[in-house]
């Protein structure tokens, strides 16, 4: 009985921090998307480079 209850806790501990894990990475990517998104100098320097490429 001593090892099935280790291994759960060891399961347990796994899962535990799969998950952690997973919620801090979508975390990370949503304040990496709301990081970038709210400056226009991200959106308008690709419309620079072509204007400046049919010159």
């Amino acid at each position: 009985m001593s090892a099935t209850q280790n291994m759960r806790r060891a399961s347990r501990r796994t899962v535990r921090f799969a998950t952690i894990a997973a919620a801090l990475g979508v975390a990370g990517c949503f304040t990496a998307a709301f990081t970038f998104s709210g400056s226009e100098a991200q959106a308008s320097a690709p419309a620079e480079t072509q204007v400046l490429a049919q010159r």
